[in-house]
């Protein structure tokens, strides 16, 4: 793996963690309003929270791939913005090529899900 594919690999693999770190946030917030309404006798706000966190692995696994989506317009969007694309096409970098290295961080993806 070049220097590059790990740079493009990073760039949107970190992009596609803080879109899941958000969805899961958010998700686990409504999970947990949810459960508020079922709170009575031995099911309490802290059951709620554990019931919501304990949620989150799957929540995870159902929202990777539209968080791998958003995350990569994200990364090659701020690569971008940065003129970093620029740079690597005015280096010899082919579409092809790019296109190459976005799908290694697309099979990175799909190994975690499944």
């Amino acid at each position: 793996m070049s220097i590059l594919t790990g740079y493009l690999m990073r760039s949107i693999l970190a992009s596609t963690m803080l879109v899941l770190l958000v969805f899961l946030a958010l998700a686990g917030l409504f999970e947990f309003i949810g459960q508020l309404g079922s709170t009575q006798g031995t099911f309490g706000i802290p059951q709620a929270l554990l019931f919501a966190a304990l949620r989150m692995p799957q929540l995870a696994f159902e929202m990777l791939p539209i968080a791998a989506l958003i995350g990569a317009l994200l990364g090659l969007g701020g690569l971008a913005n940065n003129s970093e694309l620029v740079v690597m096409r005015t280096a010899g970098l082919s579409i092809a090529r790019l296109a190459g290295m976005v799908a290694i961080a697309g099979l990175v993806l799909t190994i975690f899900t499944g």
